[in-house]
């Protein structure tokens, strides 16, 4: 069952390798530094690796596209060009109850 929900903007993050996976493990310690950093701040919500493991997803609120943008600038994969970033922003009008609260947040 879902419920309505007062309208809320995130950002999917799309992130597609552009080198080999052995070159991505390499410097992953430090995009998890990364990531952690920014859910410490609040932005992240949820990221995690594909499948096939062709490259990331992360699911983020910020103010608008171009802070999120400021932010995804800094990350490694994006300093060592070891990858690119597509963002889909949409706004959040169902969830399910489990997640209500969670969201509402926001």
């Amino acid at each position: 069952m879902t419920q309505q929900q007062p309208e809320k903007t995130l950002f999917i993050v799309i992130i597609r390798y552009l080198v080999a996976l052995d070159t991505i493990l390499e410097i992953r310690p430090a995009h998890v530094d990364f990531l952690k950093k920014h859910y410490s701040d609040g932005t992240f919500i949820v990221s995690g690796p594909q499948i096939p493991r062709t490259g990331g997803v992360i699911l983020a609120k910020a103010i608008n596209r171009h802070a999120l943008l400021s932010i995804l600038k800094n990350d490694p994969f994006c300093v060592n060009n070891y990858a690119e970033y597509q963002i889909f922003e949409f706004t959040i009008n169902m969830c399910c109850n489990e997640l209500k609260d969670f969201f509402q947040k926001l």
